[in-house]
């Protein structure tokens, strides 16, 4: 929730808290976060490159600091994490890592400039995600995957089916999508702008006010008063 509403210091101070009292983990909630575009890059960054150097982290940890990498735009290493998780996944194939795999080598084929491919790729691993410890786990929905599979679409004037791609973050569970709804939602008003609905962007832009998130507005004014039909 604070991730949500962009109130970093306060989330900082949580996250912080958890680890100082054992839950070493919660750490990890900084990369998951700054994937999620909420300002805490910089918590982030240190995190991802002491768990790319650790080979006993969990693998949703590796993935996390992989999609870290992809975003940076460090080729050489996301690769190394998806080959490590590869072997994982060749080890025990019912733990679920082949999928942080191929999400990594959607990645991957972006970096490469081969965008058709990295939205075919993560539009067929997206389809098939499991419906089972997706309420609080961090990786089984594939979260930071589904906003990039969005901004593609967007990218690609798919504004119509990118606001579909999206709108899958307006769902309660998982927990994890909190983090990035403002970011969805900022992306489904630019996406309704470009199709000429006014209405339809002007709601987004409300609900991010009402999530306090009004630092992702661009140049829309949000009303409570709806346009005529």
């Amino acid at each position: 929730m604070l991730a949500s509403e962009g109130r970093t210091s306060e989330l900082r101070a949580t996250i912080n808290t958890a680890v100082s009292r054992g839950l070493a983990l919660a750490i990890q909630l900084y990369v998951l976060d700054a994937l999620g575009d909420v300002q805490v890059h910089a918590d982030a960054a240190p995190v991802a490159a002491q768990t790319s150097a650790d080979s006993k982290a969990p693998s949703f940890a590796l993935w996390l600091a992989g999609e870290w990498h992809a975003r940076s735009g460090d080729r050489a290493g996301t690769k190394s994490i998806r080959d490590s998780l590869a072997a994982r996944a060749a080890r025990n194939r019912t733990a679920g890592i082949e999928r942080y795999v191929e999400v990594l080598n959607a990645s991957l084929m972006l970096l490469q400039r081969d965008t058709a491919a990295a939205v075919a790729r993560l539009r067929a691993v997206l389809d098939s995600v499991p419906q089972y410890d997706l309420d609080w786990d961090v990786g089984p929905s594939l979260a930071p995957d589904r906003l990039l599979l969005a901004q593609l679409l967007l990218a690609g004037r798919q504004p119509r089916e990118a606001i579909r791609a999206a709108a899958v973050f307006d769902h309660p569970v998982p927990a994890v999508f909190l983090p990035f709804l403002p970011a969805s939602l900022e992306l489904r008003r630019q996406a309704a702008e470009a199709l000429g609905e006014a209405r339809e962007a002007r709601e987004y832009a409300d609900r991010l006010v009402a999530l306090g998130a009004t630092q992702r507005l661009g140049s829309v004014s949000p009303t409570s008063t709806p346009e005529a039909p």
